[in-house]
């Protein structure tokens, strides 16, 4: 889980929502030290799920709550399956949920972003043997193109030949409570900063 000092809040918000999931806690919370920048502490995020050792890597950002059984139904999530994999996002805004261009459903019944970046990276599912090439990419990105981490992240796993898969619906919601990092005004895109419903805490797959 990512956060940053000045959070403390949000942080033990989220934390709650993990522990009354089945997901019981988060391995490592990595609070953004002072003199890194954001995309530093970012690619140290990926450097820790690719050496974590299992087989996939959730980075959760602290100011969501999830799903009670959110480890369920991403485990036993079919779009894991899609040969083209490369990550999947378990927040999905309204917009992006509801928006018949922002989707493509595959013949298996999956839902992908058809688009190179994608913003909205608050809970994120990738493959530890991927991460250090995601890494690498959004890295290189950066040094040629201004960015945000989520739409740096969602443009290397298309580079990769990858796709972005939509988890629907929604296993967390994003908590508006918290001010933004990024002194977003969050009353100029509603949709795009929250399921409007469409994340049920007690869904199960």
């Amino acid at each position: 889980m990512q956060s940053c000092p000045g959070r403390e809040r949000a942080l033990e918000t989220t934390l709650s929502s993990v522990g009354r999931s089945d997901l019981g806690c988060v391995d490592a919370v990595s609070v953004h030290p002072p003199g890194v920048s954001m995309r530093s502490h970012f690619l140290s995020t990926l450097d820790a799920i690719a050496k974590s050792g299992r087989r996939f890597g959730l980075r959760l950002e602290d100011d969501v709550t999830v799903g009670e059984y959110i480890l369920w139904n991403l485990g036993t999530w079919p779009a894991l399956d899609e040969p083209d994999f490369g990550a999947g996002w378990g927040f999905v805004p309204f917009s992006v949920a509801t928006g018949p261009s922002h989707k493509h459903e595959t013949a298996r019944g999956n839902v992908c972003f058809p688009a190179p970046e994608l913003v909205c990276s608050q809970c994120v599912l990738i493959r530890a043997a991927d991460a250090t090439a995601i890494a690498t990419r959004c890295h290189a990105l950066w040094n040629t193109v201004d960015g945000q981490q989520d739409r740096a992240l969602s443009r290397a796993v298309w580079e990769m030949g990858r796709r972005v898969y939509l988890h629907l619906p929604p296993v967390c919601e994003h908590d508006l409570r918290h001010p933004s990092t990024l002194a977003q005004d969050r009353r100029s895109e509603p949709t795009l900063l929250s399921t409007f419903g469409l994340f049920e805490a007690d869904w199960r797959r």
